[in-house]
């Protein structure tokens, strides 16, 4: 069993959205133990977006943060705030400790290719 995070790819969590919601099947689903969901509002120039880990197993919330920014740029926000969650959930599920095998120019790289995708797909 691999130690830290596992990221799911996007086609498969977009199966999941507007469906009811029962995390433990979905945790099933996708073999994960934790799930992280969200929620986006808008209102004007603001922006919040509400996240959670969930322990799949029995739907308990682990950690939840709230995120208030102004939506100027939206892209540096989706950043600055994967960044956040990464390390938050590190905190939360390693208790600190850092993989060793991890390569943040790596990580870096996905985040922009990310970046990229979400422009291309609102061009």
């Amino acid at each position: 069993m691999t130690r830290g995070l596992e990221v799911r790819s996007r086609t498969s969590s977009f199966a999941f959205k507007r469906q009811p919601r029962d995390l433990r099947d979905t945790g099933r689903q996708l073999h994960s133990d934790f799930l992280l969901v969200g929620s986006v509002l808008r209102s004007d120039d603001r922006i919040r977006i509400n996240a959670q880990l969930v322990r799949a197993s029995d739907d308990a919330t682990i950690w939840a943060e709230k995120y208030d920014r102004n939506i100027k740029d939206i892209l540096a926000i989706q950043d600055a705030i994967s960044r956040s969650i990464v390390g938050e959930l590190r905190l939360k599920i390693d208790g600190g400790a850092r993989r060793s095998d991890i390569d943040i120019a790596t990580c870096e790289k996905y985040l922009r290719a990310r970046r990229l995708a979400v422009e291309r797909d609102n061009a």
